[in-house]
């Protein structure tokens, strides 16, 4: 998911993805290293965003919006190619 290139550091689990060659980072809250591990693992966005709401105690009815958030999540770092 990350490039080979970008380190992926993890500290009282928030989490930064850091390409220390062009001094960019991206950080990432508890929740978005939860995404990140489980994507990592191969689990879908839908699988993520399930967790996060079960964690949250969310209701299933808002599960449209979790997803989109799991996924624009990622976009950023995508866009700044941390991740591939």
């Amino acid at each position: 998911m990350a490039r080979s290139d970008v380190r992926v550091v993890e500290i009282d689990g928030e989490g930064v993805l850091w390409d220390e060659s062009r001094d960019m980072y991206y950080g990432l809250n508890a929740r978005g290293m939860i995404a990140w591990h489980m994507l990592r693992g191969g689990a879908s966005v839908a699988q993520v965003a399930d967790k996060l709401m079960l964690a949250c105690g969310m209701d299933m009815a808002d599960r449209d919006v979790v997803v989109a958030d799991v996924k624009e999540m990622f976009e950023h770092p995508m866009r700044l190619s941390l991740v591939e």
